[in-house]
């Protein structure tokens, strides 16, 4: 069963783990409010909790990119305990990534000095943090490869609770 904690937690509505504000400052030592331009927002408040949405859809949508049976994805990532380390790992690190180097999955592709257009392949590539992509890979709950004898499951969100 899906489970929030001061680590993550658990949006049921986009069926995905967000790192929480406090282990960001807590655990890894980064405050998000000192950290990020808040000058064009409307509501300065929630400028923390979207980013770290997207930090997480970012991780997340890559996941089910690389993986053959996304629905059964989505239920392991969510249900099974041995999961959260590996994501909570890959969320840190595109958090940092995205910290770094900014968010590259906004980016239009288009090099506005040159006109030069960014081969899209490799800009969808550089989305995703190379050390949260390992952790992904490494977890064992993310596979390119089709097994033969697996088919996708029909989610039931309600009577498994994720």
């Amino acid at each position: 069963m899906p489970y929030t904690d001061n680590t993550m937690r658990y949006d049921a509505a986009k069926h995905r783990y967000i790192l929480t504000e406090d282990h960001v400052l807590e655990g890894m030592n980064i405050d998000l409010r000192d950290i990020l331009n808040t000058s064009a927002s409307a509501d300065v408040a929630n400028d923390v909790s979207r980013f770290l949405d997207r930090v997480s859809r970012i991780v997340y949508d890559y996941a089910y990119r690389v993986a053959a049976l996304r629905n059964t994805t989505e239920r392991s990532l969510a249900l099974e305990d041995g999961a959260r380390d590996f994501i909570l790992r890959s969320m840190e690190e595109q958090l940092l990534y995205m910290l770094n180097n900014g968010d590259l999955s906004a980016y239009a592709g288009v090099n506005l000095q040159t006109g030069m257009s960014i081969d899209a392949k490799r800009l969808r590539s550089a989305e995703i943090a190379p050390m949260a992509c390992d952790a992904l890979m490494e977890s064992g709950y993310i596979c390119a490869v089709i097994p033969t004898y697996k088919t996708d499951i029909k989610p039931s969100y309600d009577t498994e609770g994720y």
